[in-house]
Formats: C-alpha cells, structure tokens, sequence
C-alpha cells in the first residue's frame, strides 16, 4: 500500500488531505493515480480519452521520488510546480512538491498515515512476525505497516497493540508522535489583491 497522500485546496482554500490507497497500473486500470483539471481533482483510470488534464501516479519507490506527474501537449507550460511551468511529458515529484492548475493546488505528501489492516499472508507474505514483539503474525489480526519517513519507505509489519504504544521504528526510527507534515497555511490576501479583485469584477 502506498503511504502516499495529497492535500487539495481549491483558489488558495484550506487544503484538505486525500489519502492514496494503491498504487501501480493494473489492466485498463490505474490505481491510486489521480487527475488534476480544470474540474479538480478525480480518481483517474485508462479510459480518459481527453488530454485535458495531469496525470499524478504514486510510485513504490524506497526513497527519493514518491510519485510522477504525467503533463499532456494540451497543458505544456500551463501547469506549474512550485510556480514554475511544467513541460509536456512526465516529472518525477518528491515529498512536499507542489503542483498547481487553474485554481486547484496539489501538494504531494510522502509521509501518509499508517493504516490497520488484516494480517494477509497473501498480500504481506508468509510467516512474518511483528517488528516489535516479535511474535509471529496470524491470519486475520490487524496489523500496521511501517510507513517509513518522507523520503523512504520502510514496510516492517507491527501488530496493531503493539503499534499504538507510539514507540519509533525499530528498522526506520519514524516516530509515531511526530506530527504528519502538512501544507503551509494559505497567507491573508493582501489589500492590493482584494482590490484588483474589485477592479475586475467591476470590468466584468
């Protein structure tokens, strides 16, 4: 599971987290990706027939870039990062990237919050034990994995009791009590932009 997530706000608005369940491209599908348009911002899939919007796709990467950023012809130099025009083609983007497009901004977080989950040996292999007990895990009980620090990932496996006793990692030192991190606060407008704001819809 990716320990990716974005915070969204829309024409400097509060940002509001979403959370990124999954990640990787399966069939027609594409998991986890989100598009950024002039509608906002949607869970995307490969039947988009339209080139109207960027592409935000997480990546199971260990360290470094935690998602990639997939700009079409369409948005050449109209979509910014950190207000500098993207080109088309694809971006790799790392913890606290900011993307930005008609009205709507998107920061990329790579320090999502740990979700519990059922033990699946399926899905988390075979014969794991909790990193911090140690004891061996069983089918079905909740479990939390590691979700490492915002520039890698980590994935050791805790039972759910033994994570919330808040105590670091034993393989990655991420500390639970440490606050997740968050976009900076929009700042107050200043007078000069309210009233160029006025001006226009005088205009208008």
């Amino acid at each position: 599971m990716s320990r990716l997530s974005l915070w969204v706000a829309s024409s400097g608005g509060e940002p509001a987290r979403l959370r990124i369940q999954e990640v990787g491209i399966r069939g027609s599908e594409i998991p986890g990706a989100v598009r950024v348009s002039e509608a906002g911002v949607e869970s995307a899939s490969g039947n988009e027939t339209d080139w109207d919007a960027v592409l935000v796709l997480p990546l199971e990467a260990t360290q470094g870039p935690v998602a990639a950023a997939l700009v079409p012809e369409a948005l050449d130099g109209i979509a910014t990062r950190h207000g500098l025009p993207l080109e088309a083609g694809l971006h790799l983007l790392r913890h606290a990237d900011r993307i930005d497009l008609a009205g709507w901004t998107v920061w990329i977080a790579g320090d999502g919050p740990p979700v519990e989950e059922p033990y699946d040996e399926a899905v988390h292999g075979a014969g794991q034990h909790c990193g911090r007990t140690r004891a061996r895990l069983n089918p079905g009980e909740l479990v939390v994995r590691c979700p490492g620090t915002a520039t890698a990932q980590c994935g050791m496996l805790y039972r759910a009791d033994a994570w919330r006793l808040h105590l670091p990692c034993h393989s990655c030192r991420h500390d639970p009590k440490r606050p997740a991190w968050r976009p900076p606060a929009p700042q107050p407008r200043s007078r000069i932009h309210e009233l160029v704001r006025l001006l226009v819809g005088a205009r208008s």
